[in-house]
């Protein structure tokens, strides 16, 4: 993450983050909420020699022309500043960290697991941490039932079927 993106600022305002993985092939989602803590610089290093070459490009496009998530005038313009990238950089493993790259490590206190059931009779899975000990839970709203029947013209109301 780039230190001029919005994505970190956010991440310095300490407030909750949540990460959601949405996992088609398996029918399958997965909702993590915790806090971020910077990620050492060694670890930083270490992940940085294993990025691809498009990547670290990508990193250092951030830093010197345009801030991660930030407005771009063309796809072209973007691109062309990629090749100018590419060519002070041609060595994949010569090309510096830049300055303003971030790592960081999700500490989890809530995750949800979700996957597909039929009539949307899904199967939900709430993991929390209290006092470091995990708790799991087994999750339903009646308001997925309540979804279902309106999209095919009926009434729920409270997860009973109205004729």
């Amino acid at each position: 993450i780039n230190n001029a993106s919005l994505k970190w600022q956010q991440i310095e305002l300490k407030s909750p983050v949540e990460l959601l993985i949405y996992w088609p092939k398996v029918s399958s989602q997965y909702r993590i909420r915790g806090s971020f803590v910077p990620m050492e610089e060694d670890k930083r290093r270490f992940y940085w020699g294993r990025k691809s070459y498009g990547s670290k490009l990508l990193e250092l496009y951030y830093s010197a022309y345009e801030k991660q998530s930030g407005t771009v005038p063309s796809r072209q313009h973007m691109l062309e500043r990629i090749e100018i990238l590419k060519a002070k950089h041609p060595d994949q493993e010569k090309i510096p960290v830049p300055k303003g790259l971030k790592g960081v490590y999700l500490l989890p206190n809530r995750i949800e697991m979700w996957t597909s059931g039929a009539e949307r009779l899904h199967h939900r899975r709430l993991y929390t941490k209290d006092a470091g000990t995990w708790n799991e839970s087994i999750v339903w709203e009646a308001r997925d039932v309540a979804k279902d029947y309106s999209a095919r013209g009926k009434e729920c109301h409270f997860g009973r079927v109205l004729q």
